[in-house]
């Protein structure tokens, strides 16, 4: 095959433009990645902080606010603690589902594969 083959030169950009897109994709993702992993930490700790001084207070709290309030508060903060390690936890499983995908994509089919290795290829 020539060098000079349009069809070839034109895939060889548009994989080219691929792994760019790919690469400045996964840039982004590790930026956001990090910011919520900054995110959950903060829900933890102000919520996890709340719960912790709101017990240690129990009884200056109780006569403020009531202990209805007080138990509406201590409630709150341990289902927003809850709900943060959650969250910690799920950004952890859909980082590990992340990691399998991207090492158990299928290969990109190159050109000089016949019509017949593509088609097999894609049955796996």
């Amino acid at each position: 095959m020539s060098e000079d083959n349009p069809w070839r030169l034109q895939f060889e950009h548009e994989q080219l433009t691929r792994q760019l897109a790919a690469q400045a994709h996964q840039k982004e993702r590790e930026v956001l990645f990090g910011n919520e992993a900054f995110l959950i930490g903060v829900l933890q700790m102000v919520s996890g902080g709340s719960l912790f001084a709101g017990l240690s207070q129990t009884q200056a709290l109780e006569r403020l606010a009531g202990s209805v309030s007080f138990l509406g508060f201590i409630t709150l903060m341990a289902a927003a603690l809850v709900a943060s390690v959650r969250a910690a936890y799920w950004k952890h499983e859909y980082k590990m589902w992340d990691v399998k995908g991207r090492s158990a994509s299928p290969k990109e089919i190159t050109p000089k594969q016949k019509p017949e290795d593509a088609r097999q290829a894609s049955d796996w």
